[in-house]
């Protein structure tokens, strides 16, 4: 239910049910108003346009958070699986014979990486110190196999990262389409309220037929309280 003419302050519900009373009611009153046709063009449109707008917006967000969602889990189970290549690489340089060149070189001082960053950089140290060392026939390294697992996580993450952006630039730009016809409607509205009120005065019943509240109509705190 409709309690106030301020458009500006509309929810988005607010927004369609007045939209929907303009767009099903104009063509009975565009003759009296004297409206011109682009506004009255506007009017039968504005509250499908409005619906489209909330649902392309409602259906970006949800993909973004889906978007990220979907890394949040890939760097978890990331990050299980480099735990355990770690502590595999570790047991393999004590029974081979470590260093603390070699150490620092594979990056394995401190707690393990967390979070996409922290991960794709220490599987790419990890992958360079491995290949640096199979190419000198060192044996302190993990099987090939742990390696591709290791990189194959980092490709489904940096997969994930750049689809969870272009998600993000997605709901951004859905926001900001719905946010310019919000305030385009906004100014039709205060444009259709004006011209009502010049034919019918702030009282008159017809007015809700367009979306709008008469002025005894409108709810205040006051009024709240008295009920």
């Amino acid at each position: 239910m409709l309690i106030h003419n301020k458009f500006s302050k509309d929810n988005d519900n607010e927004r369609f049910e007045r939209l929907s009373l303009v767009a099903n009611n104009i063509d009975n009153h565009k003759i009296e108003l004297g409206i011109p046709d682009d506004k009255v063009e506007w009017a039968k449109n504005s509250a499908a346009l409005w619906s489209d707008a909330r649902v392309v917006a409602g259906v970006e967000k949800a993909e973004g958070h889906g978007g990220y969602s979907m890394l949040r889990a890939a760097e978890v189970k990331a990050a299980k699986f480099y735990c355990k290549a770690k502590a595999l690489l570790k047991a393999i340089l004590k029974d081979l014979g470590d260093s603390e060149e070699l150490i620092e070189e594979y990056n394995l001082k401190g707690s393990s990486p967390r979070g996409y960053k922290k991960l794709i950089a220490a599987i790419d140290v990890w992958k360079g110190t491995h290949d640096r060392l199979v190419s000198e026939g060192d044996d302190r390294v993990v099987p090939d196999v742990v390696i591709a697992k290791l990189v194959e996580h980092r490709a489904r993450m940096d997969e994930l990262w750049h689809k969870a952006i272009d998600e993000k630039t997605e709901a951004r730009e859905a926001r900001r389409a719905k946010k310019e016809l919000f305030d385009r409607d906004t100014r039709m509205l205060q444009y259709l309220f004006a011209l009502c009120k010049l034919h019918w005065g702030a009282q008159d019943s017809t007015l809700t037929l367009l979306g709008f509240v008469t002025k005894s109509g409108i709810w205040t705190k006051k009024k709240e309280e008295e009920e």
